[in-house]
């Protein structure tokens, strides 16, 4: 083999990246719109994983490190970590009593 060439990465694909030079065109020419416009969501690379949505009540507690209960939750394994409102607080692991415990978060704040 005398080359090696990366079409995709995880849920990433070459198709999707932006060139060095574009980057530093848009930041020459101060464009943060449409840097920012190019930026993907927090949890893009972990697509494969169900989403677990709660209340702030719950992100609450999640944030203070303790596993809580969420209706319809899966049975097990590792998930994402959301609010009703959209936001991404990172990811969890069921556990054998059913509740999510985090794992991994995001300081968003």
């Amino acid at each position: 083999m005398s080359a090696l060439r990366r079409t995709r990465a995880g849920p990433f694909e070459e198709s999707q990246a932006v060139s060095l030079g574009t980057l530093q065109a848009l930041r020459d020419n101060d464009a943060q719109f449409e840097l920012d416009a190019l930026l993907q969501p927090l949890d893009a690379a972990l697509g494969e994983l169900p989403m677990v949505r709660m209340s702030e009540a719950g992100g609450f507690y999640v944030r203070q490190g303790q596993a809580v209960q969420v209706p319809n939750s899966p049975a097990s394994g590792m998930v994402r970590l959301g609010l009703l409102s959209g936001e991404f607080l990172g990811i969890g692991e069921i556990l054998d009593d059913g509740r999510v415990a985090p794992r991994r978060l995001i300081a968003s704040h």
